[in-house]
């Protein structure tokens, strides 16, 4: 197997994970902050997670063009999930007790 193919079939587990567990994941705590509701330390968690884990994957899309596209995409949405989500938990004394 050429490093070529083995740097594809990691960026395609990584896309299956973050389709078949991220996102789902990332969506149900969207509907979590839009209404209102208090992220737990577990939620951030797993926001502040998947944020890393795409830092750590950047090198891997660097060098694939093919997938920046949808890569930036998906970062940039998490990115204010996890900023909106944030401020949802700052502005909300119930969450900060």
């Amino acid at each position: 197997m050429t490093q070529l193919s083995k740097e594809e079939g990691v960026i395609l587990t990584l896309i299956e994970r973050f389709e078949k567990q991220r996102l789902p994941r990332l969506l149900e705590l969207k509907e979590k902050s839009d209404t209102g509701e208090c992220l737990s330390e577990v939620d951030i968690a797993f926001l502040d997670s998947v944020i890393q884990d795409a830092q750590n994957s950047k090198h891997l899309i660097d060098r694939h063009p093919e997938w920046q596209i949808f890569c930036a995409k998906s970062g940039t949405a998490g990115d204010k999930l996890h900023g909106k989500c944030l401020a949802a938990v700052s502005s909300n004394s119930e969450c900060t007790d």
